[in-house]
């Protein structure tokens, strides 16, 4: 199985964006409102209306771009094909919910 070996700079790297790309955000909403929104507001509108198309070209822009080991990297030719923000968690809500189902099946669900 592919790891990424410079998972630590990408969170990093993503982090910082994804925190510009909100105040752009509450900039944008803040405009329209004719007041200031508040980061949480932005925060909230940004996860529910950007995050996937953010975190799609982000992934692919450092994966493909930026990473020391792009050229080396396993990953890299297949980020464009990775899951939606959207899908991923639905996948994990999906697992816990069958691990939930076996625990009460089994009789070591926790109460």
């Amino acid at each position: 199985m592919a790891i990424c070996r410079h998972f630590k700079e990408y969170m990093a790297e993503q982090e910082r964006g994804l925190r510009k790309a909100i105040d752009e955000d509450k900039w944008y909403l803040s405009e329209r409102a004719g007041h200031d929104v508040g980061f949480f507001a932005a925060e909230e509108d940004f996860c529910q209306y950007h995050l996937d198309r953010f975190a799609r070209i982000f992934r692919i822009e450092f994966c493909r771009h930026r990473c020391p080991e792009r050229d080396k990297c396993e990953l890299a030719p297949g980020v464009e094909n990775l899951p939606s923000t959207e899908e991923m968690l639905e996948n994990v809500q999906e697992q816990l919910s069958r691990v939930e189902q076996l625990a009460t099946v089994s009789g070591t669900a926790k109460t």
